[in-house]
């Protein structure tokens, strides 16, 4: 049995109020019915309308949806507004009798331009006007809703003015924000790709301006400032955006991840989805009609595949750059996933499915930039490491030993003419031998490496760290050196080898055997006069050391 429709009341106590229980539906199928048929078939007893859900799933390509609702306006001072929750309709009209037989109607949607809006909104808003002949009596009205292609399912409220003024300045505020952040993070992409000529950045400005666009007219931004006068862009920008974004997502994500395993498919697989997303955009920019609808749908599905498929082949690379660039196209791959189910009519439109998208592209953007700003360093530092090769040592990036006796050099200069001490620290890896006999020479590098690290993150900026030979190194400790500070320095060295890490076979670490002086001795003439002497010297003292496994740390001249 058919459920009677609720008289909207419209007091001083209500702030808003959907239509879900004073509403209900008629479909016109040959979209011939006029609203005097309705109320003569009405008249007659004859009833064609149904109990209207906002999650109801309208197919309307060709037919015409009808929404019928009662409204008693008891406040009187303050404005009523209907809104229509959806930016993709292509004609909205509210249709209502101010006085006997005579019929006021305005309309909204896409085929009328923003700019002769009733309300120049993102989504369709009309005043609701009473009868002015009958001042507080209940008011029919009528909303003729066309819409092709996309289903159709309308979250209807009625907002006291003053109420949606302010959720809707709220809605701005948060759109606001987000675009900003996303301009910003665009506008310093494009700065570092004209300024490094880096052409990922320039990928990522495009496909990032796209996804930019399709964000804006998802919203329904772009037709309210950019083009209030054009019903062509208003009716096609929003598929035709999400036809590049999806051509060129794939693409991006194929040129950056660049994944090792089934390369060759892979990356042809992301072209071949990359021209048939142009070709159908070309298509639906041109001559829309159901077809390209269902392919800018398949189109997106296929992008998402394609985007997880090469996901998963930087994934299993290993690499942390590789992980968080999969990471940061997750979002958005999984926000377009309610977005088609809406558009296949498997879901009803929604706050959600509305925004979903514009919330994971507010997280993807910046996170991309960061993954990109990982890669490039890393890429930059490859180059710097190369450039480096005549004072530094390939394998661990330390000076070499030419540049370390240029800095030995300088500071026995200074410290003949400040008369003040440095120091030098021979470090030797003593179990490195055992990491090569036990675990293999893969192993023993990745200690070397890891020890070269720790090192470094001990020694000051103004010291210098070298290599000697395949498990030794010597830091010189610059500028005015004490006996506690060499102390401090050398307990600190002996500590961060004993740290665990991942990169070394559970339960081992790196055991470090220190012979520290300082310098110059109590006996200069035994050092010698230059810096290959003394670390010759220093050498020489270390085999001595060597002999004393248990003694971690040995002292000369204090």
């Amino acid at each position: 049995m058919l459920q009677m429709p609720t008289t909207l009341l419209l007091d001083d106590r209500v702030q808003q109020a959907t239509l879900d229980v004073a509403a209900q539906f008629f479909v016109d199928t040959d979209s011939q019915a006029s609203i005097q048929n309705l109320v003569a078939r009405a008249s007659a007893g004859v009833n064609l309308f149904q109990t209207f859900r906002a999650s109801n799933k309208h197919l309307t390509d060709g037919k015409v949806l009808w929404v019928r609702f009662d409204a008693q306006m008891l406040d009187t001072r303050s404005r009523w507004l209907l809104e229509v929750d959806a930016t993709y309709l292509d004609e909205v009209q509210l249709v209502w009798q101010s006085a006997p037989n005579q019929w006021m109607m305005i309309k909204a949607g896409d085929r009328v331009p923003r700019a002769q809006w009733p309300l120049r909104t993102r989504v369709p808003v009309f005043e609701l006007l009473p009868d002015l002949s009958r001042p507080g009596q209940i008011v029919t009205y009528y909303l003729r809703i066309e819409n092709s292609r996309s289903p159709v399912s309308l979250p209807l409220t009625v907002y006291r003015d003053s109420e949606l003024v302010a959720q809707e300045q709220q809605k701005i505020l948060l759109l606001g924000v987000m675009l900003g952040m996303v301009g910003l993070v665009l506008a310093a992409g494009l700065l570092i790709a004209i300024t490094q000529r880096e052409i990922a950045f320039a990928a990522y400005v495009g496909y990032s301006l796209s996804l930019g666009f399709y964000m804006l007219t998802s919203v329904g931004l772009s037709a309210m400032y950019l083009w209030p006068n054009s019903t062509v862009l208003a009716d096609r920008m929003g598929y035709v955006t999400a036809g590049i974004t999806c051509a060129l997502g794939p693409w991006f994500v194929s040129m950056i991840v660049n994944p090792i395993h089934r390369r060759n498919l892979l990356t042809s697989l992301a072209l071949a989805q990359a021209a048939f997303a142009i070709a159908v955009t070309i298509m639906e920019a041109f001559m829309p009609n159901l077809l390209t609808y269902r392919l800018i749908n398949l189109t997106a599905f296929s992008a998402i595949v394609v985007v997880y498929l090469l996901v998963a082949s930087a994934w299993q690379r290993g690499d942390l750059m590789t992980r968080w660039i999969a990471l940061s196209f997750a979002p958005v791959a999984l926000a377009a996933v309610p977005l088609i189910l809406r558009n296949l009519a498997m879901i009803p439109n929604s706050w959600f499915t509305q925004y979903v998208v514009l919330i994971a592209s507010a997280i993807e953007i910046p996170c991309l930039l960061y993954a990109l700003l990982m890669r490039n360093s890393q890429r930059r530092e490859s180059r710097a490491r190369a450039l480096g090769l005549p004072t530094h040592d390939a394998f661990t990036g330390l000076p070499n030993m030419r540049t370390f006796l240029d800095a030995l050099h300088g500071s026995m200069t200074r410290a003949n003419r400040f008369k003040h001490a440095y120091g030098l620290i021979a470090i030797d890896l003593t179990n490195h031998a055992w990491f090569n006999k036990e675990h293999g020479q893969d192993v023993a590098s990745k200690a070397l490496i890891l020890a070269s690290t720790r090192l470094q993150e001990i020694a000051r900026d103004v010291d210098c760290i070298t290599r000697m030979d395949e498990n030794q190194f010597v830091m010189l400790v610059e500028g005015q050196c004490s006996a506690s500070l060499m102390t401090k320095m050398a307990a600190r060295i002996v500590a961060t080898g004993l740290k665990p890490s991942d990169v070394l076979p559970v339960g081992s670490n790196l055991k470090f055997q220190l012979t520290c002086a300082l310098m110059p001795t109590a006996t200069p003439q035994t050092t010698g006069e230059d810096a290959s002497a003394q670390l010759g010297w220093l050498i020489s003292q270390t085999e001595t050391a060597r002999r004393e496994p248990y003694k971690s740390i040995r002292t000369l001249g204090f």
